[in-house]
């Protein structure tokens, strides 16, 4: 992309397309974007996993439910997105609420079968 930038600017200022540099810039703009999103996901990730490997076993932790729902949230959107490049959610938060709810239902009814059963 940078070589057809510089290919632009190696011609005269009448015959350079000013809109495919415009383009180009537009799209390195929005790759550095992604670039950015990524590795964030991904120290993230890493930080999970170094973190979970040193817990101690049944030593509690606090968490926190909101930025682990975001963080799903954004992971099943973004799942969906690479398989079906036209989708687009408005967002849909009832939904998305009662899904929780329902969830953390099942997780704490679980839980709690298993405590009474041993």
């Amino acid at each position: 992309m940078i070589a057809e930038i510089e290919e632009e600017r190696a011609k005269s200022q009448e015959s350079r397309d000013e809109t495919l540099v415009t383009e180009i810039l537009g799209d390195i703009k929005e790759n550095l974007s992604k670039i950015n999103h990524h590795g964030k996901r991904a120290d993230t990730i890493v930080k999970g996993m170094l973190e979970h490997s040193r817990a101690n076993k049944g030593e509690k932790s606090l968490t926190d439910l909101n930025a682990l729902a975001d963080e799903f949230v954004r992971l099943s959107y973004h799942g969906i997105r690479a398989k079906d490049k036209s989708f687009n959610a408005v967002p849909i938060f009832l939904w998305i609420r009662q899904g929780l709810v329902d969830n953390f239902f099942r997780v704490f009814y679980y839980h709690g079968l298993r405590q009474k059963s041993g």
